[in-house]
């Protein structure tokens, strides 16, 4: 008996359903359909035959891979992939340039080539195997292409370091740096290898808000794990606010409101701030040269966040040097920095001064300015200000800008404490000429009872009155040029007293 089946857009169905004769799709379906290709409309042709086209580069000595390369919906490629070499094929023929075939060099051999693992976009196709770095081919014209090591640009990266005691600093945020670390990390053949440096803590920076009040510049804010600075307000209002607009740009200055002014019904307000960008919280550097187990030269491919410039101590954090009577100088194992104020010298606990030739000047000229633990704004210490920008004060007009500070000196110095009316407090030098109110510059054992600027983090200031100047003792101070101008520090975040820059005496 002949049946009539008019239909086969079933396909061939599983062994397991040969008996299913209740399916709707039973009446469609094939037991095997070998050699036909069944068409959408319920028919079956033919399957294309094959034409040869080319032998393989070591046909009969090797094998080859065919893969796709599809650079378009009308041009399609063939990659042979064979013993370290790569050939094409387009429109039925063996790619050719010039003469030649158009042939690039793999680093993968015959045994390895069924392993590589491949992705395509576009003119671009990603190669890896578990025995090589990773390869990018790109087509480069109709009958060209190239073959380059993958260039990784954020990782993927080792588990972050868990030991807090290994601490790790690049000498700048940007461009060609030295790497330090307190521990022997480092080995010659991470040449090439990226490294990854993050703030270890972010608890000083608060977030971004929409709608935060008067807020002004100098002002640091985390928003989606970014670092910004604000570099302008907008004017106009009795108070300001941030926008709606959170900044989340990785690059230049955005701002976060249209910069407007409104009504609340009693006041007038503006909206908008500009967020400059400063960074991600982390930042990397590919190693581009090995110097030592504890230093590397990198070139930075993600800027540095701030707080991992600087330098290193040795992982104990302490050292103890035996004297013989007459050396004066010991080295410190395990010191890779340069920045004196890691490396504190005691004797009996009691802080010594490094240079035996040093003579404090407590009735001259500004030498070192304010203690390296005092705060500033930004969420950032006295000691870690090299390189920063810093909010400082104008103290004719109260007006807040934002400068590079320098740090030019760390030294121990005999300091006074100064308290303001509203409980603000700095420990500072007695070399320190502070610019008051009502007598300009002088010195901290006369400061009692005159004015200085005092404020918070988004630099609004109002003169307070000095109510106590007491002796503070030994202190390790940081000599800190803002240029021209007033800076702001105290002994807790968010509470500082503007007290001078490193101009002595303003005549």
């Amino acid at each position: 008996m002949k049946i009539v089946q008019p239909s086969f857009t079933g396909g061939e169905i599983s062994p397991s359903l040969y008996a299913r004769v209740d399916l709707q799709r039973y009446a469609n379906s094939l037991k095997t359909c070998r050699n036909w290709i069944v068409s959408s409309y319920g028919g079956v042709y033919n399957r294309h035959g094959h034409r040869f086209v080319s032998r393989t580069k070591w046909s009969g000595a090797s094998a080859s891979r065919l893969i796709p390369f599809q650079f378009s919906i009308d041009q399609n490629y063939v990659v042979e992939l064979g013993d370290r070499y790569a050939r094409f094929y387009a429109n039925g023929a063996l790619v050719m340039n010039g003469a030649s075939p158009a042939e690039i060099p793999t680093p993968w051999s015959a045994a390895e080539i069924w392993d590589v693992s491949y992705s395509q976009s576009a003119d671009v196709m990603y190669l890896t195997h578990v025995s090589h770095p990773p390869r990018v081919v790109t087509r480069t014209s109709a009958n060209t292409f190239s073959i380059d090591l993958y260039d990784a640009a954020e990782g993927p990266f080792q588990p972050v370091n868990p030991d807090e005691s290994k601490k790790m600093a690049s000498s700048g945020v940007s461009g060609n740096v030295t790497i330090t670390c307190n521990a022997n990390v480092f080995t010659s053949d991470m040449v090439g290898m990226f490294v990854y440096l993050e703030n270890k803590n972010l608890s000083a920076i608060k977030p971004w808000t929409s709608g935060e009040k008067g807020i002004g510049v100098g002002a640091y804010r985390r928003n989606a794990g970014k670092t910004y600075q604000v570099t302008q307000v907008s004017t106009g209002g009795s108070y300001l606010l941030t926008g709606g607009n959170a900044p989340t740009h990785d690059e230049g200055t955005q701002w976060d409101g249209p910069g407007d002014v409104r009504n609340d019904g009693t006041n007038t307000y503006s909206v908008g701030v500009a967020w400059t960008y400063i960074d991600s919280g982390y930042g990397i550097a590919k190693i581009t040269a090995y110097n030592s187990p504890t230093s590397v030269n990198a070139l930075v491919t993600k800027q540095m966040p701030l707080n991992v410039v600087g330098g290193v101590g040795s992982p104990g954090g302490s050292w103890t040097l035996t004297g013989d009577g007459s050396t004066v100088t010991f080295p410190i194992a395990g010191n890779v920095s340069n920045n004196t104020s890691l490396y504190a010298v005691t004797i009996g606990g009691t802080p010594t001064q490094s240079n035996p030739n040093y003579q404090p000047q407590p009735t001259g000229p500004v030498s070192n300015c304010v203690a390296v633990d005092m705060h500033m704004p930004g969420g950032f210490l006295a000691g870690e200000a090299d390189g920063r920008m810093v909010l400082c004060i104008d103290h004719a007009d109260l007006k807040a800008t934002v400068h590079m500070a320098k740090v030019f000196n760390i030294a121990y110095e005999p300091c006074w404490r100064a308290e303001s009316e509203s409980g603000a407090w700095l420990v500072f030098s007695k070399a320190t000429r502070c610019e008051t109110r009502e007598r300009g510059y002088v010195l901290g054992d006369e400061l009692e009872g005159l004015s200085l600027p005092c404020g918070g983090d988004d630099g609004v200031v109002a003169w307070e009155q000095i109510v106590s100047v007491t002796d503070a003792g030994t202190h390790l101070v940081a000599k800190i040029d803002t240029g021209d101008h007033n800076y702001l520090a105290g002994g807790e975040p968010g509470r500082y007293i503007s007290t001078h820059n490193m101009i002595a005496v303003k005549d």
